[in-house]
């Protein structure tokens, strides 16, 4: 799996679901952590890309939640 992969879907509106998207990033994750070994610069990458995208995917839930009023 791969971004411009993603983005093609995106486009085809393929998604179904968040849940569709969410494993298709995160399988990126997975692969990059499968073809490269801890300490190499693409793990390393791979951790600070994932640690973002978490974070701002959270954000924007919660964003999302407080417009549509389905806060806890």
């Amino acid at each position: 799996m791969d971004l411009s992969t993603i983005k093609a879907k995106m486009d085809r509106k393929e998604y179904a679901n968040e849940d569709e998207f969410l494993r298709d990033i995160r399988q990126i994750f997975e692969n990059c952590f499968t073809y490269w070994k801890e300490g190499d610069p693409m793990w390393a990458a791979g951790e600070r890309l994932q640690k973002t995208f978490e974070e701002k995917f959270l954000q924007m839930n919660k964003w999302v939640a407080k417009m549509t009023g389905d806060e806890d």
